[in-house]
């Protein structure tokens, strides 16, 4: 029965419960396929019904109120699926893609944006092979890479827009502190490149705080000692790291104030690539403006970059001042393989300059479904460093989450570095089966029809 006291008449699910692993992920993955075909077929409707204006038979001002009036839905969720068929109508590729069951609304969400971009819209109608790029991105990645690579496309296809968004955010700074009742809310919106700043401080506090709180459940605990047993919440430890470091500044600035010597700014990590950063210099230098020529591939879209550690992007007079700052590092891609740096030193732990290049490319634990970025990150060897001396570089380096790198051996798991798309991995079972599996258009033309070897 379901919490509503409603059968649901599916033999499927009598089966279902007999499944393990990849039998019971296929019979789920093959129930989601067939909700992404008749998603496809409701935006094919949204754009005959559009396209048709028939929506005024019964009096609806326009296709959203009509889908809103039929469905029983929210704005929102019409504006979205209304925006999705209109990517759709343009791009009949995408929808295929959706149909087919490769990748779902968040990702349409995703592509939808890009296409509502009116200074976008024109280079995506010029650029099929980017299109087909941006299917494959999102059938493969996880959905808050793809997020990023996203926004990546917008900025490098629409400079202007980003630079004007960026000046926007720092006009429009603002820090708010709220008294309510026995209660106070901090609200603050700024610029990526300031919030990262800010993010990198807060962060350090936070491990300091974590580590507080483990060292004192280790004494109490022991060996017993895990997450669960911690004294405070994540949040409870953010927060409580936020008013060390309010307090920190405040000593730092009666320090200062007595003459003495100032710190060390906080350290902002701009990911970027070799021919962004010689425009940049080269357009700034000689205009003192910057200049980008228009996009002539999907490579210049997709592979040119200037980001912050977690992927917002940094407009090119963000990165020109970043470039003259000190306390700035530049951490700049091969944009062959995206790979930043390979120590091939032989060493145990992945720690400085190492741990900086890993995490720049994976931002989160890379087994499938899981969400843990910060403090939660733990890095480790593909090839295992102790048995087989793996070599501590960015090829060998496996992402993963306290409980996902505890568990992987156990369970057997490897994960290996996907070989079409950048930042995208795949977790194997010991028996060599693939968990949760994914497949794009352009994986099942390969299978179809693999490259000659002989040329």
């Amino acid at each position: 029965m379901t919490p509503m006291g409603t059968r649901i008449d599916d033999q499927r699910l009598d089966e279902f419960s007999l499944l393990r692993r990849g039998e019971r992920d296929a019979a789920f993955v093959d129930v989601e396929t067939s909700r992404r075909q008749l998603t496809a077929v409701i935006l094919a409707m949204i754009n005959t019904v559009e396209r048709s204006g028939s929506f005024t038979d019964d009096g609806h001002r326009n296709v959203v109120c009509w889908v809103v009036g039929i469905l029983a839905t929210s704005r929102s969720e019409a504006n979205a699926l209304v925006k999705a068929a209109r990517l759709v109508r343009d791009h009949p590729s995408i929808g295929d893609a959706l149909a087919g069951g490769h990748f779902g609304m968040p990702q349409m969400d995703e592509l939808a944006a890009l296409h509502g971009n009116d200074r976008v819209r024109p280079v995506l109608a010029k650029m099929p092979e980017l299109i087909d790029e941006l299917i494959e991105h999102a059938s493969i990645l996880p959905h808050s890479t793809f997020k990023i690579v996203c926004k990546r496309v917008e900025r490098n296809a629409d400079p202007d827009g980003t630079e004007a968004d960026h000046e926007a955010a720092r006009n429009d700074r603002k820090l708010t502190s709220i008294r309510r009742g026995t209660a106070h809310r901090i609200i603050a919106d700024g610029d990526a490149v300031s919030g990262a700043a800010f993010d990198t401080v807060l962060e350090r506090f936070v491990r300091a705080e974590f580590d507080k709180d483990w060292v004192e459940g280790r004494a109490t605990h022991g060996e017993l000692m895990c997450a669960g047993l911690m004294a405070r919440t994540d949040r409870q430890r953010r927060y409580d790291a936020f008013m060390v470091m309010t307090r920190a500044a405040a000593d730092s600035l009666g320090h200062r104030c007595n003459g003495a010597s100032k710190s060390e700014a906080p350290l902002v990590v701009i990911h970027c690539d070799p021919d962004t950063v010689t425009d940049v210099v080269r357009d700034h230098g000689s205009t003192g403006t910057s200049y980008r020529p228009e996009p002539v591939s999907a490579d210049d879209l997709l592979d040119r970059r200037a980001e912050t550690s977690d992927g917002a992007p940094v407009s090119d007079n963000d990165l020109f001042i970043a470039l003259l700052l000190g306390h700035v590092q530049r951490v700049i891609h091969d944009p062959a393989d995206g790979h930043i740096i390979d120590l091939g030193r032989k060493r145990r732990l992945f720690t400085g300059p190492a741990r900086t290049a890993a995490l720049a490319e994976h931002h989160t634990c890379s087994h499938p479904g899981c969400a843990v970025t910060g403090l939660g990150i733990q890095l480790d060897h593909n090839t295992p460093w102790a048995a087989l001396m793996g070599p501590t570089d960015q090829r060998n380096v496996r992402i993963k989450c306290r409980h996902h790198n505890r568990g992987k051996d156990a369970l057997g798991l490897r994960t290996e570095r996907h070989l079409h798309i950048r930042g995208a991995h795949r977790t194997f079972r010991a028996d060599g089966t693939e968990v949760a599996p994914r497949t794009s258009p352009a994986t099942i033309r390969r299978r179809k029809h693999p490259p000659d070897p002989t040329g």
